[in-house]
């Protein structure tokens, strides 16, 4: 394959990816972390009374895959900030934008329904899950 970023350049935007991921999963703990304990000092989610720490960690690895999945799959078409700073994406083979299938998840289309995105296997896996429908207004149906 043609064009391959250098190291330099691809450790550079991994340490930018880093810093940037850390501050966007910290934000959420940081916010009810500030809602509980009036500081932002308080990161141990251990410490958090029920669910608080729960509801803490959940919104912190939603926002860590909001920024490293959906990210360089639905907005930067293979690239987070800091790929994108530095000019390089991820690609497939033949240097075309990458898929969501190329990029290791497994992505299901339930009879054009719903659909869901999944990283992992067995019990210890991430799953991202979507639904639309745009359909008539039928009968016992309220709307606003």
């Amino acid at each position: 394959m043609e064009n391959l970023a250098g190291l330099g350049r691809r450790f550079f935007a991994y340490l930018v990816d880093w810093y940037i991921g850390a501050l966007v999963t910290a934000f959420p703990v940081s916010a009810v972390s500030m809602k509980l304990f009036e500081t932002v000092k308080n990161q141990n989610l251990l410490t958090f009374p029920a669910p608080w720490g729960l509801i803490a960690g959940g919104l912190g690895l939603a926002a860590a895959v909001l920024y490293y999945a959906e990210v360089p799959i639905l907005v930067w078409r293979g690239q987070t900030l800091g790929k994108r700073w530095m000019k390089i994406k991820i690609a497939d083979s033949s240097g075309g934008e990458a898929s969501a299938g190329q990029l290791g998840f497994d992505t299901v289309n339930v009879d054009n329904y719903m659909g869901y995105a999944s990283y992992g296997e067995g019990e210890e896996y991430v799953c991202a899950a979507g639904h639309l429908d745009v359909v008539p207004v039928g009968t016992g149906w309220k709307q606003p």
